[in-house]
């Protein structure tokens, strides 16, 4: 009852619906989701940002192919490592249109979805101008344009988690019908569950516990009605889980165990992914909500005052909305495995705090003090990528410089040790460490060439003595007979004695392991008959 009088309150104060004659609720977010997946659809048919999305294509053409939609493979082999709600979704594009990249629709959709339920909790929390903004500056965001033109899992997470945290809000505001939204709020659940597993119910879990136990206590979970959500849940997610654990036995161990647990402590067999660095997890955060990620450390203050039971209506919302926000971030910064794309769901948060801060410098409440700290932030920002510019450029001149600054006739030895010492400078040696092994060693033992910015390591031999051409033939005539042809040895000792070649083109070229051993074979066997 406290938080039904708290939201009644606000309404009453002018926190979520502006006084006077507004215009019908939504009618203003369902044009701008409208307007803004348009803009982003715009050829959506341009190549890939990412090489990883063809995977569930591919999966979802096979699901056409062969008839079986309860069983998604990849390249005609089982893949059960995600649930099949995106590739259902991405088969039923392809019986509409045919395979092609306009699969990519279903990403649009979602975000459509998601731009949609932005709005409207940013209108339940703020107010409707306040929703409007929040869900202008997610439409605008860097990483919500990259991600909903990619045909991958997180926008449909995203979709999910923000729709079930609406319809949260709407039923702990309504004085009617709170059944319904509840219900609501777990279909959108079993959604993301059937889209990535259990990460919804902990993206979702995170900022709904902290709220209701600042506010009810424990009894406030009696009020979500648990006893609903086991049966919705049941009903959406158990039949497609349950007939993949009697098709395939061993499922259930690998789905729940490997795929979660498992995966979370970066442990899972096999080890078809490496995680990313804990900082660069939360610089993609940051680059993914540019520009209004600027915004966001203004509203600490606020959301610190909203952390107590009885602080007033707007900042209660934006400790809810950092708790949402940092319950995500926080959680994935504990796995090993974590990606940067899994900070996605935590997107339209960054959008609702700028909305906020913008309400907030509407009605004046922003003091001197939180300008100054704006653009203190803003100039660290533009330091830093100066910074980080700066760097890239002096370690491409260095690789220009060891490649092709030495004068025509030097030795070919000369720009070896060169080259090797612009690849230990300390950027470079910090890259070679991010780089996890695993993505150099099997292209060397596959025979594949090396990239351009990569030296190969060479294997450690016996150092050879060096010998003149003309040692060489008397050598091979000795052992061969006076008539043997030295056609190869005259070929070899006619090249010139310098090369200027680049670094990518010294790289050793590709073949075959067998001719690989047949070649050190025989060089062995010249070496000892030398």
């Amino acid at each position: 009852m406290e938080v039904r009088a708290q939201a009644v309150a606000d309404r009453a104060a002018g926190v979520s619906v502006a006084a006077g004659r507004a215009p019908a609720p939504g009618r203003w977010a369902l044009a701008l989701a409208v307007a803004a997946s348009a803009l982003v659809a715009l050829r959506v048919d341009l190549p890939p940002y990412f090489d990883n999305e063809g995977r569930y294509a591919e999966v979802a053409r096979e699901m056409v192919v062969l008839g079986d939609y309860a069983t998604p493979h990849l390249d005609f082999a089982l893949f059960l490592n995600k649930p099949p709600l995106l590739y259902w979704l991405t088969a039923l594009v392809f019986h509409v249109i045919g395979p092609s990249e306009w699969a990519r629709l279903v990403s649009v959709a979602a975000g459509a979805v998601t731009l949609l339920a932005t709005c409207r909790l940013g209108a339940l929390l703020y107010g409707e101008p306040a929703g409007l903004v929040a869900g202008l500056a997610l439409a605008t965001s860097a990483g919500f344009v990259l991600e909903a033109r990619t045909l991958r899992p997180d926008m449909l997470l995203t979709a999910a988690v923000v729709v079930a945290l609406w319809c949260w809000r709407r039923a702990i505001a309504a004085d009617r019908r709170r059944g319904r939204w509840l219900a609501a709020m777990y279909v959108a659940l079993g959604a993301g569950v059937l889209t990535k597993g259990l990460v919804p119910l902990v993206v979702f879990g995170i900022p709904v516990a902290l709220v209701t136990l600042r506010d009810e206590g424990w009894r406030g979970f009696g009020r979500l009605r648990p006893g609903l959500g086991v049966a919705v849940l049941a009903a959406i997610v158990l039949p497609w889980h349950v007939l993949a654990a009697f098709r395939h036995p061993g499922f259930a161990w690998d789905y729940i165990v490997n795929q979660h647990l498992l995966f979370f402590l970066d442990r899972k067999l096999p080890r078809d992914s490496s995680g990313d660095p804990l900082g660069f997890f939360w610089a993609a955060y940051a680059a993914r909500a540019i520009p209004w990620v600027l915004l966001v450390p203004l509203t600490l203050a606020e959301a610190v005052r909203g952390a107590r039971r009885k602080a007033p209506g707007a900042p209660r919302a934006t400790a809810l909305v950092w708790a949402w926000a940092g319950g995500l971030l926080f959680f994935f910064s504990c796995a090993p495995s974590r990606l940067e794309h899994y900070s996605m769901p935590a997107l339209p948060a960054a959008a609702l705090l700028a909305a906020r801060l913008w309400q907030r410098a509407r009605t004046a409440e922003l003091g001197p003090q939180a300008w100054r700290l704006l653009a203190a932030t803003a100039a660290l920002v533009v330091v830093a990528g100066a910074a980080s510019r700066r760097r890239r450029s002096c370690r491409a001149w260095c690789r220009r410089r060891a490649c092709s600054s030495w004068p025509p006739g030097s030795a070919s030895r000369w720009w070896r040790p060169a080259a090797m010492r612009a690849r230990s400078s300390p950027c470079s040696r910090r890259a070679a460490l991010a780089r996890p092994p695993s993505s150099s060693v099997p292209r060397w033992r596959s025979g594949r060439s090396s990239p351009g910015n990569r030296w190969p390591r060479r294997s450690p031999r016996r150092r050879r003595r060096r010998t003149s051409s003309s040692r060489r033939r008397r050598s091979i005539r000795s052992s061969a007979g006076s008539r043997t042809t030295l056609a190869a040895a005259s070929r070899s000792s006619s090249r010139p004695a310098s090369s200027l070649r680049p670094i990518s083109r010294a790289t050793p070229a590709r073949c075959s392991c067998r001719a690989r051993s047949s070649h050190a074979a025989g060089a062995r066997a010249g070496r000892s008959r030398w």
